[in-house]
């Protein structure tokens, strides 16, 4: 699957140059934006969107979706408000 992508889409590309040698100011931002229980309400309202349309890769976006909470709980506890 990553071989159909040009190599700069392997790369970030929606930092801007200060985000990619700042990165823990964007984990940062994100956890102070939005509080916990809106990215679990956020993220598993889009979980059941996905599946209620019979969604072929629906193990792969669960795992997806398990791993994404495992990340933001982390910044979660390096980043509290």
């Amino acid at each position: 699957m990553n071989d159909q992508y040009p190599e700069w889409h392997k790369k970030p590309f929606h930092l801007t140059i200060h985000e990619i040698q700042n990165p823990n100011e964007v984990l940062q931002d994100f956890s102070w934006d939005y509080s916990i229980t809106e990215v679990r309400e956020i993220l598993w309202e889009q979980l059941i969107d996905v599946l209620q349309n019979e969604h072929s890769n629906a193990g792969r976006i669960i795992l997806f979706y398990d791993r994404l909470i495992k990340t933001l709980e982390a910044i979660y506890i390096i980043y509290p408000h």
